[in-house]
């Protein structure tokens, strides 16, 4: 039994769904992925049937406030009763345990029995929930950023790819991979964030994707076209936007489908994804 439940699945500057992550189960456990932007995580674990006692990993992609501020907030509930462990790449073992020293200074002297900050690095081999794992440097053209592969039951594996594009660099570990997590800021046919102008809307968008795709995002067909040239299986899209929120999966899974020849996921909040 492996699933993921997607706790948030927006970028930074949706209102209508929470920031994306997720929680990856399998027969050992859960393991968090990323924590969303605020306090809603709690609220999204809680329709998920989830309880932060229920949580012993996390792993953290990057420092920007979409991923990384719903963390204090797990902190404010029981403290866990078991090993809590975090797997956070150099940038972010400079942020983490400070955050949580400057929040909760009165608590801080039970983290080292509870709480294991593991640092990470590209090309490192690791074992999470008796998976194996190797942890991946997205190249990131802002904050560093790190995404995972995972060896999934049956020799089958899964690569969760952040919130940036693909990376030629990365091509040999992702090449035939049965499951791709991958961005998709949004359509080639809609302005990401509202439109030019509209509240939040950022400026004109360039970046690695061509003048649609933005400062370190694809769209969808660029995410689809990507998971094409490297012949996954399995298309999982989000860090979407909710301009038209209750469309979004058909239009998504319709613009992925032009150039992708397998089978293509785009989960709303609180869907439930059996790998």
């Amino acid at each position: 039994m492996e699933k993921l439940t997607m706790l948030g699945t927006g970028h930074a500057m949706t209102m209508d769904c929470f920031n994306t992550c997720y929680v990856y189960e399998n027969e050992n456990g859960k393991m968090l992925v990323d924590t969303g932007g605020g306090g809603q995580l709690l609220r999204q674990m809680r329709g998920a049937g989830i309880s932060q006692r229920d949580i012993h990993h996390i792993f953290i992609s990057h420092r920007h406030t979409d991923h990384i501020l719903g963390l204090p907030w797990l902190f404010r509930g029981p403290s866990w009763d078991s090993e809590l462990n975090f797997y956070l790449h150099e940038d972010l073992m400079k942020v983490v345990p400070g955050m949580l020293e400057l929040l909760f200074p009165d608590n801080m002297e039970h983290l080292p029995e509870n709480v294991r900050f593991i640092p990470i690095f590209h090309g490192q081999d690791g074992e999470i929930l008796g998976r194996k794992v190797r942890f991946l440097d997205l190249h990131s053209p802002n904050v560093p950023q790190f995404g995972y592969s995972m060896m999934l039951e049956g020799d089958r594996k899964l690569v969760f790819h952040g919130d940036v594009p693909f990376h030629e660099s990365n091509r040999a570990e992702i090449q035939g991979a049965d499951w791709l997590l991958h961005e998709a800021f949004h359509l080639e046919s809609e302005p990401p964030m509202g439109g030019p102008g509209g509240p939040g809307s950022p400026p004109p968008m360039g970046g690695p994707g061509g003048p649609k795709g933005g400062p370190g995002h694809s769209t969808v067909k660029q995410a689809a076209a990507y998971a094409e040239s490297l012949q996954v299986k399995h298309l999982l899209l989000f860090h979407g936007t909710d301009n038209d929120l209750a469309h979004r999966k058909e239009k998504y899974i319709a613009e992925a489908a032009q150039v992708f020849s397998g089978e293509i996921f785009a989960p709303n909040d609180l869907d439930v994804i059996e790998l």
